[in-house]
């Protein structure tokens, strides 16, 4: 399905990582703010939909004590959809799409007064089409919550190790007789990176990585069976030592 891509200003940092991609989906850190008179921000995530396309988005405070509102609107400033948290941390809005054009996902708080409220908070965009198949649904996640979600079966991500995040999980439907291609780059610091694969069920190790220098380490897995299957990448030390730093994950299913 070809889709037109819209980037706002806010997007910047995850632009150069996931390119085109985001308007399918993206899990972005964002903040809402108060002014001296306590005014809060209005965020907004410009998104370009076709008609029988299901967006859900979920708004998830991670600091502060903001409670999200969430609102969808067209090209002609009207409101199609909105969902408060109703006094809770998350809230998820989901609207099925009528009609093809340009669309923004904003975010406020939904406080008034002297009852507005601020904070961190993380808001993942989804967008699904009947065209779309599990097999092309990767889902990671990390410790922290700063995390990408993203969808296709070749697509680079870009993430840290250090002594507070020690590793990360990605989870991926990988088909038999398909074949997962992973290569694990540092990009800076002292890393020395391990990757694996492991039985999602089980959590037993299924494959790992091979390193090829100290800066790449690379793995190749056919699975037997179709399935969800958890790639790990981590940093592989002597003991008694820590090493950490950016690292580049290419994940190709072929």
């Amino acid at each position: 399905m070809n889709r037109k891509t819209h980037f706002h200003t806010i997007l910047v940092l995850l632009v150069a990582v996931f390119a085109g991609s985001l308007v399918i989906n993206a899990q972005i850190r964002d903040t809402i703010r108060l002014d001296e008179d306590g005014n809060a921000d209005l965020r907004s995530y410009p998104v370009f939909l076709d008609a029988g396309d299901v967006i859900t988005v979920t708004v998830t405070r991670l600091t502060g004590d903001l409670l999200p509102f969430v609102g969808i609107v067209n090209e002609n400033g009207q409101v199609l959809a909105r969902q408060s948290a109703e006094g809770s941390s998350q809230v998820i809005l989901t609207y099925d799409v009528e009609g093809v054009g340009d669309y923004e996902v904003q975010v406020t708080q939904e406080g008034i007064g002297d009852e507005a409220t601020f904070g961190d908070y993380i808001i993942q965009i989804t967008i699904a089409n009947d065209s779309q198949t599990s097999e092309d649904v990767l889902l990671p996640w990390t410790d922290n919550l700063e995390s990408i979600v993203i969808v296709q079966t070749t697509r680079t991500i870009f993430a840290e190790i250090n002594d507070e995040s020690q590793q990360h999980f990605y989870d991926i439907f990988v088909r038999a007789g398909r074949t997962l291609s992973l290569e694990m780059q540092r990009m800076d610091g002292d890393l020395n990176p391990n990757v694996g694969v492991v039985d999602i069920s089980t959590q037993s190790v299924l494959a790992r990585g091979q390193s090829v220098s100290d800066e790449l380490a690379t793995l190749t897995f056919s699975p037997e069976t179709s399935g969800w299957y958890r790639i790990g990448t981590t940093r592989f030390d002597p003991v008694g030592e820590t090493s950490s730093g950016n690292y580049r994950l290419d994940v190709q299913i072929q």
